[in-house]
């Protein structure tokens, strides 16, 4: 009797002891069942009715897109903060900015931006955000595995060392040669996602912003008014990979499953797909299909196509897409005249 209980015991010891709280479990709460595909769908009208600036009707569709994630992206609280503003809706703007801080933003992203700052000034402010960085920071910090982190970097620091030595500086210098050199890159790039990164997802779930967190990027991300707050590390591992043509599509639905759990980025998820079709994969896999998230075909009689595609992810019409290139173009020129007040959509400047 006393062997069978020890046995027992043992068989429960070692079952507790393979249990990881940071393995590949879907992103949630206990009170939201999160509807990824929703929210982005969501944050896609709300992105409509700034570009018509109707900010009352970009100000409900935050405010649902919101309830439906316990996990919004840092850049959609960002630009919910300005959208408050603009509305003067004080208590939104104090929700999404103690959001925004429990997704990774810093209050001197505040400061840095003229809206943000002056309504932080005029409704005195600052003392609030002040009071509570440090406690939803650090929410945030504990909602990030810190394993998937280091992991990626140093991933990231692998194929950055190659990509610069076969294509950055041998396949520029000896151009003909750089068949040979897409080889030796290709069998570096390949062992990274097939051996490192698709194991890691697999175990874990794609390391996008709701796992890892968001960094502060753009081409020059001291300039706050060209700056983006995402995590790209794994999209641009990936891009690497299907920019070489490749002869299966084999993790496409493990990139689906992703998005649904609410770690990869619907966008992030089109472009993956289009450049598998970009490099030939859409005659191996029947199921490839573009959504010209890539700005793959300038075609518009094949918009409407895309666009009954883009709407499965959640993402906007091509037509919209374009038009927020547009519009941030823009705000880059009014930047230079002195106008510094622009609702973010992350284009551009604007």
């Amino acid at each position: 009797m006393i062997k069978n209980i020890f046995t027992l015991w043992f068989i429960l010891l070692c079952i507790a002891c393979k249990s990881d709280p940071e393995k590949k479990e879907p992103i949630g709460s206990n009170s939201i069942h999160p509807d990824y595909i929703a929210y982005q769908s969501h944050i896609s009208m709300a992105e409509k009715h700034i570009l018509d600036s109707n900010y009352v009707a970009a100000f409900k569709q935050y405010n649902t897109a919101f309830t439906l994630v316990d996990k919004p992206l840092a850049k959609h609280c960002f630009t919910a903060m300005q959208v408050s503003a603009t509305v003067d809706s004080l208590d939104h703007f104090k929700k999404y900015s103690l959001k925004g801080m429990r997704r990774g933003l810093l209050p001197q992203y505040f400061k840095e931006d003229s809206l943000l700052n002056g309504y932080l000034k005029q409704k005195e402010l600052y003392p609030f955000i002040d009071e509570h960085f440090e406690p939803n920071h650090k929410i945030y910090e504990e909602s990030t595995n810190t394993f998937l982190i280091d992991t990626l970097k140093q991933l990231t620091l692998l194929d950055q060392k190659w990509k610069v030595h076969y294509w950055d500086s041998l396949a520029r210098v000896d151009p003909i040669n750089k068949p040979k050199y897409d080889s030796l890159y290709n069998i570096v790039i390949s062992d990274i996602v097939e051996n490192k990164l698709i194991p890691l997802i697999k175990e874990y779930g794609y390391p996008g912003e709701r796992l890892i967190g968001a960094s502060a990027v753009g081409y020059d991300p001291n300039d706050s008014y060209r700056r983006a707050y995402v995590q790209n590390s794994a999209k641009i591992i990936l891009w690497h990979y299907y920019s070489l043509p490749r002869q299966k599509c084999e993790y496409n639905d493990l990139f689906w499953e992703e998005v649904t759990n609410g770690n990869l980025d619907p966008g992030h998820y089109a472009t993956f797909i289009d450049f598998q079709a970009r490099k030939g994969a859409d005659t191996i896999c029947n199921n490839v299909k573009i959504y010209d998230q890539h700005f793959i075909v300038t075609d518009s009689t094949r918009f409407d196509e895309f666009n009954a595609r883009r709407a499965q992810l959640g993402l906007e019409p091509i037509e919209e897409r374009n038009k927020k290139y547009k519009r941030g173009q823009k705000a880059c020129k009014e930047i230079k005249e002195g106008n510094f007040k622009h609702i973010k959509l992350f284009y551009w400047c604007g």
